[in-house]
């Protein structure tokens, strides 16, 4: 699903996981689960968490929601 959204879409959306290995997508989970408890954050960025949405098994969706905004993103 990831790989069929373009990298950057309309709207700012950013979709960092496109043009992954599988490797290199659980390496990036552990990385997000991390920023969902605001360890580890990078530099204008702000916690969020992730929610998948699945269909018979397979993932079809998902949202972000942040925890807070920063000035860039407000």
């Amino acid at each position: 699903m990831l790989q069929n959204i373009p990298a950057e879409e309309r709207f700012g959306y950013k979709n960092d996981f496109n043009g992954m290995t599988f490797v290199e997508f659980k390496k990036a989970l552990v990385k997000r689960e991390q920023e969902s408890k605001g360890i580890n954050l990078e530099e204008d960025r702000v916690p969020q968490t992730i929610f998948w949405f699945y269909v018979d098994r397979k993932p079809v969706g998902l949202v972000k929601i942040r925890h807070y905004l920063n000035q860039r993103l407000k």
